[in-house]
């Protein structure tokens, strides 16, 4: 997780001066992604996506609007609910008004994330490649695969699936 921890921290002090932005934003982060009941949606599946995308980097336009999407866009997870990854967005969406982040780029990320709802094609190229990174698992071995649907069935039915999005 230091590598994943590490990308955030250097994503952060590119629009915040202060290091404890980056440390209280990275403590929500882990709350957040390290909630009982999170089998899958969990700081390992950040790290996964930015594996597979650090593979794409040179051909992604707004490599910033894709890392903040990459972090946020699980942030709320309810396998009960239909609408984490729009309260996934608005959350980052707060976040990064409050940084001055320009609009049009907060409005790309929130598009960044609003496709992983679908996981449907879109006319922004980097929103393809993080889709394509969200869905990367599904073309994985077999085994990690199996690992992977076993994650999910317990997120889908465990007892914890009311903690998940309030830690």
């Amino acid at each position: 997780m230091a590598n994943l921890q590490k990308a955030f921290d250097d994503l952060v002090q590119r629009y915040s001066t202060s290091l404890d932005v980056s440390i209280r934003l990275w403590e929500e982060l882990e709350v957040h992604y390290q909630a009982k009941g999170r089998f899958y949606h969990n700081l390992h599946h950040l790290e996964m996506l930015l594996k597979e995308l650090v593979t794409v980097e040179a051909q992604v336009k707004d490599w910033d609007s894709l890392l903040w999407a990459l972090f946020y866009h699980d942030l709320v997870y309810d396998p009960q609910r239909k609408d984490n990854e729009a309260q996934s967005a608005e959350y980052l969406r707060l976040i990064l008004e409050d940084m001055d982040y320009p609009t049009t780029r907060i409005d790309t990320c929130v598009g960044h994330i609003l496709a992983t709802k679908f996981h449907e094609g879109k006319s922004n190229p980097d929103t393809n490649y993080f889709v394509d990174a969200d869905l990367s698992i599904l073309g994985q071995t077999p085994t990690i695969y199996d690992h992977y649907t076993q994650q999910i069935r317990q997120e889908y039915l465990s007892e914890d699936i009311f903690t998940l999005n309030n830690p």
